[in-house]
């Protein structure tokens, strides 16, 4: 085993599976260029393995956007034979769900984790397994500290729905009207963008994040993401509401949003409205109070070196302008309470006296779905803050229950939260090692897997790809500053091979060709991460309009061209003319952000485990 089992149940600027209910929106603020450049949104992108044409996709991917798993990654663990749901396991039911996270932790650089899962509106679990920190062997607890990452998107989501609750403005309201200096932006459609865009990332904004060292001011959220800098930094792939693409702006600006209407800064806002109602008295974001506190996780990271890992401490990073989108420190304890109230809007034991955040209309809008995801090898929709997925698979079997939750991922620190409100039943996991979302979430499958609710087996939706699709893509596509012109062509054998001509110049190596993932969706290996890039149709049987990726998005010509970016020094006459025969690109940006996901990459989900 890997360290001591506590068990329990509750009644920088430059700083440093089986049911695969995968990667499930993480953060990924790692530290950023010195020249601001974003660090990889741990929501990155499903990065499904290869499948065959006939094979079925797996039927859930808790992750708007995870990427490859780092070499050190524990592999989804298989629940075998004794685990069909009606077999009663050897440890019993949350034994062996400890006995599984502890082998997590052997295959992976972490050192502590912890879990709980609620159900029946009580926390029936909750364990620390392994110890705090490298350094001596403090166990976890339960009660223990751990970043939560884009956990905390639908928190941030929920906070702003009491302002529309209040009458304070309305989902259509103009984010500029609330924050008037991106009136003065030179793009018009910081005027077009809404408070709904936002909050369902429907923003079209390219994703940015930077990671701080600790002790700026509340202030700074304002000061950052109203400035004109910030604007060009997360400048529009596309117009605000064409479709989802996850980015973590979104929830920046939905944070400053919140602190203009309630005249509070942002920690101080969701913890009045959010944290406070929902009794998560372990949920903060400032270093110095988890310090003070004492009962917390160090992180450990893959710091930027393959092959290499070390201890993040509490205070070595923080973001203020990036605390809305996922900078904050939680509990599986307080995680659990929020999970109860996604799955029935109550939390564990609540009292006739328990006052919701919001009103039952309210809450139920805040978990409708809002958009199609589209970035999944399955059927997936985005809510406020939130994924749904439209079903999920033990061993063969495939339940149509909704899967809802978010994770997240972030320097040293994975979250997992899951719910499944038809069977009363979520569950929360915190882990202090990098990008573990989709062997913890197998874990978790324990749970489900062994609840007297699991409801009867149902035929599975067919969202298999569609070789005869594949001529809907090939055309030209005008492509961002960061990834230039973009061209789909159909080989011989029918399959789809894709050339930037920019990337090529810049001597960014990538496999042309496309693999089909699912229905409108394929993998792609550029740099030696892969991601999946989306078709995005206008209307069903018409050809592609958009191909869409998390950090790259292609318009068919008939959209407005991007503008280049201008070289910042005098070109020579042959490259001059070369600059004449296409855009200027910004490549070495898209360099960085691969860069940086390579090193904080979330699980892949894996075709070939029955668990999905």
């Amino acid at each position: 085993m890997h360290g001591t089992f506590v068990r329990g149940v509750y009644g920088i600027r430059r700083g440093p599976a089986a049911l695969a209910l995968a990667a499930l929106l993480a953060l990924g603020c790692d530290d950023g260029d010195a020249d601001g450049e974003p660090s990889p949104d741990v929501g990155a992108d499903v990065t499904p393995d290869a499948a065959p044409l006939d094979a079925q996709p797996p039927a859930v991917d808790m992750g708007p956007d995870p990427d490859l798993a780092p070499p050190d990654a524990a592999p989804p663990p298989d629940l075998g034979p004794d685990m069909a749901p009606d077999a009663a396991p050897p440890l019993g039911r949350f034994g062996r769900l400890d006995e599984c996270i502890d082998r997590v932790l052997e295959n992976s650089s972490a050192t502590g984790a912890a879990v709980a899962v609620v159900e029946d509106g009580a926390v029936v679990h909750a364990a620390g397994l392994g110890h705090r920190n490298d350094l001596d062997e403090t166990p976890v607890e339960p009660t223990t500290l751990f970043r939560f990452g884009s956990t905390l998107k639908g928190m941030t989501a929920l906070a702003v729905l009491t302002e529309i609750e209040a009458g304070r403005l309305t989902p259509d309201t103009p984010v500029a009207d609330v924050l008037p200096p991106l009136a003065e932006h030179a793009d018009p459609r910081w005027q077009a963008l809404t408070v709904h865009h936002l909050l369902t990332h429907q923003g079209g904004l390219s994703d940015y994040i930077d990671i701080q060292e600790p002790g700026d001011p509340d202030s700074v959220l304002g000061e950052v993401v109203e400035s004109a800098e910030f604007a060009e930094a997360a400048y529009f792939m596309v117009d605000p509401g064409t479709f989802y693409n996850y980015s973590n702006p979104n929830f920046m600006l939905a944070g400053r949003v919140l602190e203009v209407l309630t005249d509070e800064a942002y920690r101080a806002a969701i913890g009045r409205l959010v944290f406070e109602p929902l009794g998560m008295q372990r949920t903060m974001f400032l270093p110095e109070d988890v310090l003070a506190d004492g009962d917390y996780a160090a992180g450990v990271t893959a710091g930027g070196l393959p092959g290499t890992t070390r201890r993040v401490p509490a205070d070595e990073y923080d973001s203020v302008w990036v605390r809305p989108a996922g900078m904050g420190w939680s509990s599986v304890l307080d995680l659990a309470r929020y999970a109860q109230y996604i799955v029935d809007g109550t939390v564990p034991d609540a009292m006739d006296d328990f006052a919701a955040p919001v009103a039952p209309e309210t809450w139920t809008i805040w978990r409708a779905a809002q958009v199609p995801a589209e970035s999944f090898a399955v059927i997936n929709e985005y809510a406020h803050g939130l994924l749904i997925h439209r079903g999920f698979r033990l061993g063969m079997d495939y339940y149509a229950s909704d899967a809802v939750g978010h994770g997240g991922n972030i320097p040293g620190y994975t979250s997992v939260l899951l719910t499944v409100p038809e069977m009363g039943i979520g569950a929360s996991v915190l882990a202090n090692g990098d990008a573990l979302n989709n062997p913890l979430e197998g874990c978790l499958s324990i749970a489900l897997a062994t609840s007297e609710h699991l409801p009867a087996p149902a035929a599975q939706p067919d969202n298999r790809p569609d070789p005869s699709t594949f001529a809907d893509y090939v055309g030209d596509y005008v492509g961002g500053p960061n990834i230039g012109p973009m061209q789909i062509r159909q080989a011989d054998d029918g399959g789809l091979d894709l050339t930037l001509p920019a990337v090529d110049d810049a001597g960014i190596p990538y496999d042309p060709r496309l693999v089909p993932i699912a229905r409108d969706m394929f993998a792609m290996s550029i740099q030696g991460l892969q991601i999946p890039l989306s078709g995005i149709r206008e209307a069903e049987g018409e050809p592609v309009r958009y191909l869409r990726t998390r950090y790259f998005v292609g318009a068919r010509p008939a959209d407005e061209p991007v503008e280049p970016v201008e070289p910042e020094e005098p070109m020579d006459p042959m490259e001059e003319g070369m600059q004449k025969r296409r855009p200027t690109v910004d490549v070495a940006r898209l360099r960085r952000q691969l860069e940086r996901a390579a090193v904080l990459a979330e699980p892949a989900p894996t075709t070939a485990h029955p668990l999905r």
